[in-house]
């Protein structure tokens, strides 16, 4: 299973013991979302792209959502692929970064969200960088524990899940790797809940470290 998809299921897994959001609609919703996690054998490697890939490619849905509130906000949630300053994505994955993508679009009950960063490759070696958001508004608006369901809620719920985890402090309101591999980062920041992770495809790939990570956190965190 991909980092992606890991964290998906750790998010559907908290829905589906909120009694406030048990309907088979909302457990059909919060399953496809899981589902929908890019497969790792899609990532690449080779960094030529060209000056054109700072556009974010997004789907047709997020472009008409665009405007509704600051950073794309559809749903109660803002756009991840806008959270973070091209810069920021070049110092991880190379100058010029690739374009973002949107990978999840918001769904009832979480109106979680999700966009990636890929290096694309011919042989699948290479990165690639996640960047999901899930806010309260969005999950009141989604339905999530009737309504009442916060950012801190699934925070708190989401560390428990991993007896791993690694504290990180002095980010956020509340931060944590979920492992010691240090390549998924989980951050409260008020009534948001930020995940940045990365992927790492190919032996001959350099890893994208805890610190890059946590620099691409803060980064997210600054445009919030």
């Amino acid at each position: 299973m991909t980092r992606t998809s890991r964290t998906c299921a750790a998010i559907a897994v908290v829905l589906l013991s909120l009694s406030g959001c048990s309907s088979d609609k909302d457990k059909e919703a919060t399953t496809t979302a899981a589902a929908s996690a890019p497969a790792a054998t899609e990532t690449g490697g080779s960094a030529a792209t060209s000056a054109s890939s700072a556009t974010p490619e997004t789907t047709a849905s997020t472009e008409a959502a665009t405007g509704d509130g600051g950073a794309g906000v559809v749903s109660g949630t803002p756009d991840p692929c806008q959270l973070l300053p091209t810069a920021s994505v070049a110092a991880v994955l190379g100058d010029p970064p690739p374009a973002p993508k949107t990978s999840i679009e918001p769904e009832a009950p979480l109106n979680h969200r999700q966009c990636e960063w890929k290096v694309p490759s011919d042989d699948f070696t290479g990165k690639v960088i996640y960047l999901s958001i899930t806010t309260t508004e969005g999950m009141k608006e989604g339905g999530a524990g009737g309504g009442s369901y916060t950012a801190k809620n699934l925070y708190d719920d989401t560390l428990v899940l991993y007896a791993a985890a690694v504290d990180v402090p002095g980010l956020g309101d509340g931060a944590f790797f979920t492992d010691t591999a240090m390549t998924d980062l989980n951050t409260l920041v008020g009534d948001a809940l930020l995940d940045v992770s990365a992927l790492n495809a190919g032996s001959d790939a350099t890893p994208v470290t805890g610190d890059q990570l946590q620099t691409l956190m803060k980064a997210a965190i600054a445009s919030l």
